[in-house]
């Protein structure tokens, strides 16, 4: 096994403060590691329409931890957040998904997420 793994991980938020929650998670998952590229904060509609609009990004994370351990990380950043088992979308603290790791998709469901899919898009022209 290498001594660091790929990630493309997807991060967002749609409280108050989601901007610097959104930067500020990217700097907690990648420690350690490698910001290889990322998308840049944007911002999209709720899936439902009707809630607060997300700010997102997208990146590419180089690390040293195995997929659970890096699951773990992100479970653990959501609850500092705020996150709980109740969070809704009306009011996500913060919400992050490995999407995929190691060049495969490890989540199908969020890697067809339009918002996902658009800031991929924004990583992949920066990749070619």
């Amino acid at each position: 096994m290498s001594d660091h793994n790929s990630a493309v991980i997807c991060i967002g938020s749609n409280v108050a403060d989601r901007r610097s929650v959104v930067s500020a998670a990217l700097g907690a998952v990648s420690r350690g590691g490698v910001v290889r590229v990322s998308s840049g904060l944007y911002e999209t509609e709720a899936d439902n329409g009707v809630d607060a609009p997300y700010i997102n990004l997208v990146a590419v994370v180089d690390v040293g931890l195995d997929l659970d351990s890096l699951r773990a990380v992100a479970k653990k950043l959501e609850r500092d957040a705020g996150r709980t088992a109740a969070s809704t979308s009306s009011a996500m603290p913060l919400d992050i998904d490995i999407i995929m790791w190691n060049g495969a998709v490890v989540d199908r469901r969020q890697y067809e997420k339009p918002y996902f899919k658009e800031g991929y898009a924004k990583i992949a022209v920066t990749q070619a």
